[in-house]
Parts: structure tokens; sequence; C-alpha cells
């Protein structure tokens, strides 16, 4: 049995070494697809995955809506089990909420056309927290059986493929973390335009459509995100140690690893929220 992982990726050099670490021993083949990065994330893809020695390939592709490049990804695995894995999903790896687990149903399951969906933490800010007005597990990762069809997307403003005759079974407790806004805060901005950026599909990018629909450049849109992503985190942030009864035990075994890593840090002054790394200058942080 060969379990394929495919991932699309646009700008997250700070995350996909993280996920492609999470996935180490459970991926027989890792398939991502770029699209159009102009961060080091294409590089750090390929460097991870030689360093674990993950097989499989990095190709980039620009232009894409995000739906076909999670559609082409797909089509490019081999294996006999698929997971769909963003660039920034951090999976768990021991116990029964981990990929050792989704390796044994696989295993048990192997002639079920069958669709494993499970639930993932939101983080925000850096790994001590997350939202607070979302839904802190929700169906982010889907783990199938590769039939080898896919169905269209309708209407396009889907992201997640649709397969033919796949039974549906939804997997309690927590799988993995997202790390979507644990990004510098130009990139979480982009990315809370993205359902705008599909709908209009006219644009190959984001930030082209954001220059173009909002007369915003990147420029732009890194001199004003901080502020409003500091209010972001003055809102919806709460740590995890306040808001699982595991602790930090919930977390993905990569990022325990990597709590002390200053890059996605918040910074507190007596007991507020400040600001945040990298986007608050060290000067400003004492």
């Amino acid at each position: 049995m060969k379990i394929s992982v495919s991932i699309i990726s646009w700008c997250e050099e700070d995350t996909i070494p993280l996920a492609l670490r999470s996935i180490k021993g459970f991926a027989d083949e890792v398939i991502v697809l770029d699209n159009g990065s102009f961060d080091d994330t294409v590089r750090a893809a390929r460097e991870t995955m030689d360093e674990l020695n993950l097989s499989g390939e990095v190709k980039v592709k620009s232009g894409l809506l995000m739906y076909e490049s999670r559609y082409q990804a797909i089509q490019m695995c081999t294996g006999d089990w698929v997971m769909m894995q963003d660039a920034n999903l951090v999976m768990r790896n021991k116990g029964p909420h981990g990929t050792e687990a989704l390796k044994r149903l696989a295993e048990t399951n192997r002639e079920r056309k069958i669709i494993f969906r499970a639930g993932d933490i939101n983080l925000y800010g850096d790994y001590l927290h997350v939202f607070r007005r979302r839904p802190v597990n929700v169906p982010h990762k889907l783990f199938f059986h590769n039939v080898g069809e896919i169905l269209e997307a309708k209407p396009p403003t889907r992201d997640r493929p649709s397969f033919p005759a796949l039974k549906k079974v939804t997997l309690k407790g927590v799988w993995g973390a997202n790390l979507s806004t644990v990004r510098p805060a130009w990139r979480v901005w982009y990315r809370m335009r993205q359902s705008d950026w599909i709908i209009d599909g006219r644009y190959g990018s984001i930030p082209e459509y954001v220059e173009h629909e909002m007369g915003k450049t990147l420029s732009d849109v890194k001199r004003l995100s901080p502020a409003w992503y500091l209010n972001a985190c003055r809102n919806q942030c709460v740590k995890v140690v306040d808001h699982f009864d595991e602790g930090l035990d919930i977390l993905p075994e990569t990022l325990r690893e990597e709590l002390n890593d200053p890059r996605f840090r918040i910074i507190y002054r007596d007991g507020e929220i400040v600001g945040r790394l990298p986007d608050v200058p060290p000067g400003e942080m004492a």
C-alpha cells in the first residue's frame, strides 16, 4: 500500500518545512505544487524533502486558482491513498489522532472506497494561541482512497475536490494544527482576500487581484498589515493552555519542538498584546 501526500503552496517558506517534517514516516510520496511563490517556499520545500529523504517532487505552476492547484497536485499522485495537506498544516504523529492512526485506517480499509475527514486546531500568531471566534475543529484535511477520478468543481469557488462513490467518514479529535495565520502579517492579509480572488477569477494571483481591484501594492500591504494583524491578535487570541485540557500536548509533536522559535512570537507588555515577530522591530519590543 502506497500513501501519497499532495501539497499546494504560495509564499509558505515559514510553514512548509514544518508541514513536511510532520509527515516523515507516513508519506511514501510527496507532491508539492507551488503557485508562483516569490519568497523561498520552493527552495525550502526541496531542501526539507532532501533532508528528510522524502520521495516525490516539487513543481511550480503559476496562475492557477486554488481549486485548480489542488486538482492538479492530486492528479500527480500515484499512491493507493492520498492525503490533501496544505503547506501550513502540521500533522500529529503519535496516538489515536495522528498519522500512525491514519495509516492503520488505510491498511484496514484497503478495498473500501472511503474518504476520511478530520479536524485541526486553527492557531493564531504563534504556537500558543488559537482562534477565539472561529470553530476550533474544522474538516480541513482529507485522506482518501485514490479512485483515479475527480469531479469538476461547481461552482469554481470550491477549493476541495469531490470524488464519485466515496463514502465520507468524519474523524473525531484534533489531528493537526493549521498555521494559515502563523505567518508574516502581509501574507495573512492576502489570505483573507483569497475567497474574493477565487470568485473574481480574472487574476493569476492574490497580489495581482488586490492591486487591480483594491489599489494596494505589495509595499502598501506590508506597510499596513502589521497594525491590522495586531488588532486581530488582540481580539481573537486565547492561549492553548487555557483552552484545552491537554494543554500544549494537544499540539503536533513537530510544533512542540519549535515552541521557542521567535519567528512567530507574540509580544506582551504588562499582560497586553503589543505586537509580534517578525512585524515588530527588535528595538520596539522592550
